[in-house]
């Protein structure tokens, strides 16, 4: 039985080498005169043929790529815009935030100095206007009762002098 085993492995051996160097000689093996003009003519052909495809459709494969990458870009621009206004609003809103609280600080500093405020400025003007509705009201009304005081104030002084005669005459 081992010789049997032994018989078997060289054969086996052989048979590999003996196909090994017909795949060696196939591959170094140089085509004939006619073999290369085949290769040289199928080549030519098939660059013709990818001519004549490129030549036909090739200007739809251009535009479908140009209107590919136009609806590309209009996709990222439109992302871009959309992000942009995302940013400004949180931009606004921030800026909005530090005006108020530098403009509620700056109060505080001018009211601590002894600034007015608009309130206050607005308060002491409708004051002054409610004050000068009311001087224009008793200026209209006061020479009326100007008149009427200067006669009361005679009759009166009249009165006293009577009043003064009869105490002297009675004395």
């Amino acid at each position: 039985m081992a010789r049997n085993t032994k018989a078997t492995r060289s054969t086996t051996s052989t048979r590999r080498s003996a196909s090994a160097s017909k795949s060696r000689a196939a591959r170094t093996a140089r085509p004939t005169a006619t073999g290369w003009r085949a290769q040289v003519e199928q080549i030519v052909t098939a660059g013709k043929q990818a001519a004549e495809f490129v030549q036909r459709h090739g200007g739809t494969v251009v535009e479908q790529a140009q209107r590919r990458s136009n609806a590309l870009t209009a996709q990222a621009r439109n992302a871009a815009e959309e992000q942009l206004e995302a940013v400004a609003v949180k931009v606004v809103g921030a800026w909005d935030q530090v005006e108020q609280v530098a403009s509620e600080r700056v109060g505080r500093t001018l009211n601590r100095l002894g600034v007015p405020s608009q309130k206050d400025i607005d308060k002491l003007t409708r004051s002054v206007a409610k004050l000068s509705a009311q001087i224009e009201k008793l200026s209209t009304a006061a020479p009326r009762t100007a008149s009427r005081t200067a006669r009361s104030s005679k009759a009166s002084a009249k009165t006293s002098r009577r009043a003064a005669s009869a105490e002297a005459a009675a004395s």
